[in-house]
This record gives C-alpha cells, sequence and structure tokens, in this order.
C-alpha cells in the first residue's frame, strides 16, 4: 500500500502534496522497501537455479530417476537416519540380462527404451519411501526401507515377472529381455558400501544360476534349480523362462 501510495503521489497527474521531513521520511522509507523486495527476488531465484542445478547433478538423464551420485547421497542420508533405529531395510542390485547382446541386436536407441521400461515398472513397485536409482549402464539400486528380506524378496520377484512380460510387449517384441537381481539387508549392517558389496555377490550368483531371478546375499537360504553355467554377454538373448525360481 505504501508503495502504490508513493506512485500515486508522484504521477504526473497528482501533484505532490506532502511537504516537510514526514513526506521524505515516508518515501526514502518506500525505497529502501523496493530495494529489499527486489534483492529478496534476487536471493530465492538463486536458490531455486541453485536447486535446480543440483537436481540436475543428481539425476539421470535418459530414466529421470537418481544417478549414482544422486542415489549414493541420498541412500547414506536414509540408512543413517536415527528414526527406528530397528527397521529392516533391503538393498536391490538389478541387472538387465545380456543388455549388450539386445543393444547389439536392435540398435541403441532400442536399449535406451528398455532401460526407461525398467525405471516405469520398477516405480510401480515401490513406495514413497523407497529409492531407486541408475547406478551405471543396465545396472539400477533400490532401496527398500522397512522391509524384512522375504518381503523385499517377494516385491523384487514380482518387478522381474512384471519386467519381462512388459518387455514382451515392446514393439519389435524381442525375446529374453529380463533382470537378475541380487538382495542384501541391514541385518548385517547399514554401511552402504557392504550392502552394495553382498548385493553385488548375490546378483553374480543369480546371473550364474541361469538369470531372471532374484537371489538373496545369505547363502544358507539360496536355492534353485541346476542351471548349466550362462554364454557371455556377446552371446544373443537367450529365450524368456518360464518358471524361474526365486532365491531368499
Amino acid at each position: 500500500m505504501r508503495i502504490i501510495t508513493v506512485l500515486w503521489l508522484v504521477s504526473p497527474t497528482e501533484p505532490i502534496n506532502m511537504a516537510g521531513f514526514p513526506a521524505i521520511l515516508f518515501v526514502f522509507e518506500a525505497v529502501l522497501m523496493l530495494v529489499a523486495l527486489g534483492y529478496l527476488f534476487l536471493t530465492l531465484s538463486r536458490e531455486r537455479g541453485e536447486q535446480m542445478l543440483l537436481a540436475a547433478a543428481q539425476t539421470d538423464f535418459l530414466t529421470g530417476v537418481s544417478n549414482r551420485r544422486g542415489f549414493s547421497s541420498e541412500a547414506e542420508r536414509l540408512l543413517a537416519a536415527a528414526d527406528f533405529p530397528a527397521r529392516e531395510d533391503v538393498l536391490l542390485l538389478c541387472d538387465l540380462d545380456h543388455f549388450k547382446a539386445v543393444n547389439d541386436a536392435y540398435g541403441h536407441a532400442f536399449g535406451d527404451e528398455v532401460l526407461t521400461l525398467f525405471c516405469r515398472v520398477a516405480e510401480r513397485h515401490i513406495t514413497k519411501s523407497d529409492l531407486l536409482g541408475r547406478l551405471g549402464g543396465e545396472e539400477f539400486a533400490i532401496l527398500m526401507r522397512g522391509n524384512d528380506r522375504l518381503t523385499a524378496a517377494r516385491r523384487a520377484d514380482a518387478l522381474r515377472a512384471e519386467f519381462e512380460i512388459a518387455a514382451l510387449g515392446m514393439p519389435s517384441k524381442p525375446q529374453g529381455i529380463t533382470v537378475s537381481i541380487g538382495l542384501s539387508s541391514t541385518e548385517l549392517g547399514r554401511d552402504l558400501a557392504d550392502l552394495l558389496r553382498r548385493a553385488d555377490n548375490a546378483l553374480y550368483r543369480a546371473k550364474a544360476r541361469g538369470r531372471n531371478r532374484v537371489v538373496s546375499s545369505d547363502g544358507q537360504t539360496e536355492g534353485g534349480p541346476a542351471v548349466a553355467a550362462p554364454s557371455t554377454e556377446a552371446s544373443p538373448p537367450p529365450p524368456a523362462q518360464s518358471s524361474p525360481a526365486v532365491a531368499v
């Protein structure tokens, strides 16, 4: 209101009818308010710009999920949170099977579509408190909060099964686009590097057992049928398995 009044006082159609020190003080105060508002606007704009740049630096440009930096930073914060210290969290390490062969057979543009498809499927199987990130290439990580190992394994297998079906519905109808998942729990510690190491070991066993399955880092509870050693990544994608085992 004071700014509006000042503009009215100095308008060409209305003479300034205020005189003396009160009028000068009023105008000076209004000018200070304008300067302060301008400074506040610039500060807010700069902070918003910095936040946008930070978000861009922590987001994978292709899939729109967190990249390795963003996932690691947020996962470490969540794992170190003091709330519910007895809560069990589970880390899933997901790797798309034979992805190099898929790229070679169908092209990199199609490979990008597969990566994006996996993220869209994964987003339907996580909650608002969970965290999804692309660690690089065809490897993704999911932090499932407040889930025991068996519950997380069932959720992971539902994700695996839906992705296999969704991939078959892609325009070129490729065969054998599946995902292998290694699982580790905070039962043995909440250090992110250790969780990733144990999940990676479980993922390696999932690949060795035939791919397209979920395997826990707990070696004593691993199971599933004996499968011949898998072919190399350079080989063409194998046919999709009809009923892969879930080893938890």
